[in-house]
């Protein structure tokens, strides 16, 4: 028995852009959307700024905790894995240093993509240097871009409400650990 024939452009992976966080979710479910239609790979890629001396702090149910560079990629990896575990799709994660922006518009150059996916935030951003990393990826990359909404639903009827079951497993997680 032979296998439907896709088209070409059905190879091409969706790229998504992930943070360590909850609010990311909802990009990671609409491109897991995208990819499992279209049933090919997705790549999920996380940015690690290129500062020196980097920590952010990260509010848990003990209090905020400063985090490196490898432990925010760390934790952004399980938000993956948690998020993806009952996907039947293939993926792959990867880590890149730089500008998000340019590191995701590389990402996608290099796997020749789809479509890129990135969360979109409520803060608001100055029209100078520094934009939003949605609106620069949109101009720079040569791949169409799809914002998504940290608030709201995708089109399959999944809420916040399965962001926040992944962040509560991912914090019993942590504590077993500690």
């Amino acid at each position: 028995m032979s296998r439907p024939v896709r088209h070409p452009s059905a190879l091409n992976p969706v790229i998504v852009g992930m943070r360590s966080g909850s609010d990311e979710l909802p990009a990671l479910e609409r491109a897991l959307e995208l990819a499992t239609q279209r049933h090919t790979h997705l790549v999920v890629v996380h940015v690690i700024p290129a500062t020196s001396g980097f920590a952010i702090a990260v509010p848990t149910a003990a209090g905020a905790v400063a985090l490196t560079r490898e432990e925010l990629a760390d934790r952004c990896h399980l938000d993956c894995e948690l998020a993806l575990a009952g996907a039947d799709l293939d993926w792959s994660f990867e880590i890149r240093a730089g500008d998000a922006a340019t590191a995701l518009a590389d990402a996608a150059h290099r796997h020749r993509a789809a479509c890129v996916v990135v969360g979109r935030h409520d803060h608001k951003t100055s029209i100078g240097r520094f934009r939003c990393t949605a609106i620069r990826l949109a101009e720079t990359s040569d791949r169409p871009v799809l914002v998504v909404s940290r608030s709201g639903t995708t089109r399959t009827g999944r809420s916040l409400v399965s962001a926040r079951r992944i962040a509560v497993q991912r914090n019993r997680l942590m504590d077993d650990l500690w």
